[in-house]
C-alpha cells in the first residue's frame, strides 16, 4: 500500500466516513505507508519522534486500530505485544 493513489484513496475514505485525520494520524498513515514491512507501534513513535517529540505509544496504537479496522493496513505478522493491531 505505498503507493501515493493508494495513500489518497486511504484519506478519501477516512473523510467520507467523517474520521478525523489528525496531524498525528495522517503521519502514522504516511508512514506506514512508506513501510516495506508493517513496523511495530514502538517503531512508529521512534520514527515519528522527530516531528511528533512527546507522541507516545498510547496514541499510535490508537491511529493504527482505526486504520486496521477499516483496512487500510496491511495484515500484521501477529508478531509480539507492541505489534500493531
Amino acid at each position: 500500500m505505498e503507493s501515493a493513489s493508494t495513500l489518497a484513496a486511504a484519506r478519501e475514505r477516512l473523510e467520507r466516513l467523517h474520521i478525523r485525520l489528525t496531524p498525528l494520524r495522517r503521519a502514522v498513515l504516511e508512514t506506514m505507508h512508506g513501510e516495506a514491512a508493517r513496523p511495530s507501534v514502538d517503531a512508529l513513535c521512534r520514527l515519528l519522534r522527530p516531528r511528533f517529540p512527546r507522541v507516545n505509544a498510547t496514541a499510535v496504537r490508537n491511529a493504527v486500530l482505526v486504520f486496521d479496522k477499516l483496512g487500510l493496513l496491511p495484515p500484521s505478522d501477529g508478531g509480539g505485544s507492541s505489534r500493531a493491531g
